[in-house]
């Protein structure tokens, strides 16, 4: 199947990739080990790599690149953000259908990624479009301490305030104060301190709410959550 990826019919070769593509999906959903179909890809890695990087732009090179994605995710060097730089050129549709182990790594890429361009001054706006579908998606499945990390990483942590429902938002909050007492500087205490409040208010947990605004010293937040008390 690999080698007629190569294949100059682009029917051949999407009928090709979109098999790979159910075979990668059905075994990556929950991935706990390297699976079969990614194992005897592994030989052909840099072939395809290779084959792709001669493709002329257009629809079967967009679904080429996110199927490597999903092959970098264990094939390709450590440090590479192979797996980010495919999913940046693939169709940016169907991100969180090919399972969480993919997803955490994806937004370990984000997070190097966005460092390293915003020191060089440059546009994020594409790591921040995969950011707003990864989050939701972690935060309907559980994975609030996901979502809260990848939002610090790309400081963007405020829009968890409008992304916690009432089911998580207790955790959200126990996380914050956590992430607060080890911030690397008093701005992030502070900021990780006013979203958790900002949530105790929001779900009207005043008490939780005071705790924090006692802790921030702030008798203007004191104030104001003594004001919001029904």
């Amino acid at each position: 199947m690999s080698l007629s990826k190569q294949d100059s019919d682009q029917g051949v070769a999407k009928m090709a990739m979109e098999a790979m593509v159910k075979e990668l999906k059905e075994s990556t959903s929950s991935m706990t080990s390297v699976p079969k179909p990614l194992k005897f890809l592994r030989p052909h890695y840099s072939t395809l790599t290779e084959h792709y990087a001669k493709m002329p732009a257009n629809d079967l090179k967009r679904f080429f690149a996110d199927v490597l994605s999903i092959l970098s995710t264990t094939m390709q060097k450590e440090g590479s953000r192979q797996a980010l730089k495919y999913r940046l050129e693939g169709t940016k549709e169907g991100l969180t259908s090919w399972g969480h182990e993919y997803i955490r790594n994806i937004a370990g890429e984000i997070g190097e990624e966005f460092k390293e361009r915003t020191d060089k001054g440059t546009d994020v706006g594409d790591l921040l479009a995969l950011v707003e579908e990864i989050v939701p998606f972690n935060m309907q499945h559980n994975a609030e301490v996901d979502a809260v990390d990848l939002l610090c990483e790309v400081d963007q942590v405020q829009t968890i305030e409008k992304l916690c429902e009432e089911p998580s938002f207790i955790r959200v909050c126990l996380y914050l104060q956590g992430l607060a007492n080890f911030a690397a500087t008093q701005a992030d205490k502070v900021m990780y301190l006013n979203v958790c409040m900002n949530l105790y208010l929001k779900y009207k947990e005043y008490v939780g709410a005071l705790r924090i605004a006692l802790k921030l010293n702030d008798a203007k937040a004191v104030a104001a959550v003594f004001g919001a008390c029904e």
